[in-house]
């Protein structure tokens, strides 16, 4: 039941607390109470209703506490009125079957609408309640209710916003358990819009880390007034709450509960904040200024990349002509190195015009001085495996290249090898065209990371841009005031490591190298994701090794921390990341981080340590996905650990991806 009646045997206690509790609310105790004094207190326990996720209203936070606005304000009722008030955290879509059944005694929070005071007998309005249109950060095809038509929105179920957009109808509704569910849905791509309390709406983005990503969109919808709800014969008990909301609201505590949940109003806007607006205002021209200047030279390397793309399609075209044109030569020895057959073509190449070349041995042909003859004899007698080389050889007055393949050659039926095939491929002209084709793969690495890079800064820029377009209309609104003096910031701020990054890249600092416990040093930088990872609901598994490395420590750490970092942010929520510290050779440790990601934001490289390293992989940069990096999160990675004399690549695994980190060992002795 919604409360404990008093026992008989309690009878004179409840008269005596009774009084207490009638003059501490101006009443009398006996007889009828004043119209102006509160109906005594009739119950042990007060059990009152709430929703369990609706932040920063009320909820149910990581540790198991029930906090939020409304939380608060009922704690502080059942103080002034002296009575104990037990709160009731559930699923807002049981919240009302709850009151109806009995349950509780009441809803500590709840839009008044006209269809809902049919149903419940509401207190004095507390707070106004609007509805607002989140979007994505990237949205512009929704400026008001009108444009959900035929869109796929998210709502919470139950909800006001649930009642609104069904009633319009016409928009496919998503229903969600939760507010922050349902705001989720709109990042996650699943629905085009949310709409919800725009309070709560806002508070879950900036808690959540998704503040760059959604945006508010539209008019205010459906201001509301804001109350508690108790069944229709209820009076009495709506009368004593509104006492205990009036005492809350003129001892002063009302005010400090509101400031901690929403922040305190701003009262005159060019009265006290002039200097605030006014810093503001220059501040934005600053941005605009540098937002066009960035605007003109993104056109400028487009323009140049569009020329060195160009450039690279006709060398590509080239390549292509050639290699057509081209005829490879093909023959076959046995296990000693003689000639059992070869086409026109490699006769050529060995210089043989004289009938069969079948017999001859390769040592009695032009091919005999190429560094390829060791390697051959070893793979035709089973020694060695499939190589590949390039050798030149005259033909008439010029030198050519050839690619020559070495591959063992085994009969049907036998695993036994009888000899080694010899393929030869005409390079020459596509050896000279590389050193042209390498200026046109770094151009084509530019044009990707300039995007991710556009992308980084274009995006902070865009919603300043809203929040700016939005100031001429809402410049007398406190809550917006407040909202874009903390937003504009950090949207500069991302602005700032972007450009950061970018001189990291472009200007490197050379490492420092020591030896030190890369244990620590990954524990460390995995600290620093601890809360991101929280947020998320991820769980971090750190497998250590006893491993010394030589390198620069900080580098490292801030290294470690990017990986990890990007692969928090695109990993699935309330999945695993596995971060492995071992070691791999005598020379090398390694950090492998691996997580069930949609999409790890890098490239995928594959360059092995001690190979030379080819213009297309060397040039190549791993960029990030998650949200809040700027773009180069793991190209600053990529390069530091490159600096530091080690490898980062990067691997799809079935459900994920993998990156790993080699670090030099530290010095022995």
């Amino acid at each position: 039941m919604c409360a404990t009646r008093r026992r008989r045997s309690q009878v004179q206690f409840r008269a005596a607390a009774a009084c207490v509790l009638a003059v501490a609310l101006g009443a009398t105790c006996s007889g009828a109470p004043s119209s102006s004094a509160a109906p005594q207190s009739v119950f042990d326990v007060y059990r009152i209703g709430g929703d369990e996720a609706f932040p920063p209203f009320e909820y149910v936070a990581d540790s198991g506490a029930y906090r939020g606005f409304n939380v608060d304000l009922m704690n502080a009722i059942g103080i002034e009125l002296g009575i104990q008030i037990e709160l009731i955290p559930m699923p807002w879509s049981h919240v009302r079957r709850a009151l109806e059944d009995g349950d509780i005694c009441a809803i500590q929070g709840m839009k008044l609408t006209p269809a809902r005071q049919s149903q419940f007998l509401f207190s004095d309005a507390y707070l106004e309640s609007s509805m607002a249109i989140f979007v994505r950060a990237t949205e512009f095809g929704i400026a008001g209710l009108d444009d959900l038509v035929g869109r796929t929105v998210s709502v919470q179920r139950a909800d006001a916003g649930h009642e609104k957009l069904s009633a319009l109808g016409g928009i496919e509704l998503l229903t969600m358990p939760s507010q922050e569910a349902a705001l989720v849905s709109v990042v996650a791509g699943s629905a085009d819009a949310y709409v919800g309390n725009r309070l709560a709406g806002i508070h879950m983005a900036q808690k959540r880390g998704l503040a760059e990503y959604v945006k508010i969109t539209g008019d205010t919808i459906d201001p509301t007034p804001y109350a508690m709800a108790f069944r229709k014969t209820d009076q009495e008990l709506a009368a004593l709450f509104n006492a205990g909301i009036a005492k809350v609201k003129a001892s002063g505590t009302y005010d400090k509960i509101h400031a901690k949940w929403f922040g305190r109003p701003i009262e005159g806007f060019w009265g006290l904040d002039r200097a605030r607006v006014r810093w503001l205002l220059t501040a934005s021209a600053f941005i605009l200024a540098g937002a066009v200047l960035i605007v003109a030279w993104n056109l400028s390397l487009r323009r140049l990349v569009a020329a060195k793309t160009t450039e690279i399609a006709q060398v590509n075209a080239l390549n292509q002509q050639i290699l057509e044109s081209s005829c490879d030569g093909i023959a076959a020895v046995d296990r000693e190195l003689n000639f059992i057959w070869a086409n026109g073509t490699a006769m050529r190449l060995m210089g043989w015009h004289r009938g069969s070349v079948v017999g001859v041995n390769l040592s009695d042909t032009l091919l005999a001085p190429l560094a390829f003859r060791t390697p051959l004899r070893r793979i035709a007698s089973d020694e060695a495996e499939a190589t590949r080389c390039d050798a030149e050889l005259g033909i008439g007055d010029e030198q050519q290249v050839f690619n020559v393949s070495l591959m063992p050659l085994m009969p049907q039926a036998s695993s036994a090898r009888s000899g080694a095939l010899l393929l030869f491929s005409d390079v020459t002209a596509l050896r000279r065209s590389e050193q042209t084709a390498s200026t046109g793969l770094v151009m084509s690495a530019l044009a990707r990371s300039i995007s991710g890079v556009a992308a980084a800064i274009r995006n902070p820029l865009l919603s300043i841009r809203e929040y700016l377009g939005q100031l001429p209309d809402r410049y007398d609104q406190p809550e917006f005031i407040d909202e874009i003096c903390r937003f504009v910031p950090s949207q500069v701020d991302m602005v700032n490591a972007a450009v950061g990054d970018l001189a990291f890249l472009a200007r490197p600092e050379p490492p420092e190298p020591r030896v030190f416990d890369l244990a620590v040093c990954a524990q460390e930088a995995l600290a620093r994701v601890s809360n991101e990872a929280d947020s998320r609901g991820i769980i971090i598994r750190l497998h250590l090794a006893d491993a010394k490395a030589f390198a620069d420590e900080a580098q490292i750490a801030d290294a470690v921390y990017r990986v990890v970092s990007n692969a928090v942010a695109c990993s699935r929520y309330r999945s695993e990341i596995e971060v492995h510290l071992r070691i791999s050779d005598e020379a090398f440790a390694e950090v492998e981080v691996c997580g069930h990601l949609s999409d790890l934001g890098a490239q995928h490289a594959r360059v092995e340590h001690g190979e030379q390293n080819r213009a297309d992989t060397a040039t190549e940069l791993f960029f990030s996905a998650g949200p809040g990096d700027s773009a180069l999160g793991m190209a600053v990675a990529y390069r530091i650990i490159q600096l530091n004399g080690g490898l980062l690549t990067a691997d799809a695994t079935p459900d994920g991806a993998c990156v790993k980190m080699t670090v030099p060992r530290g010095r022995q002795g």
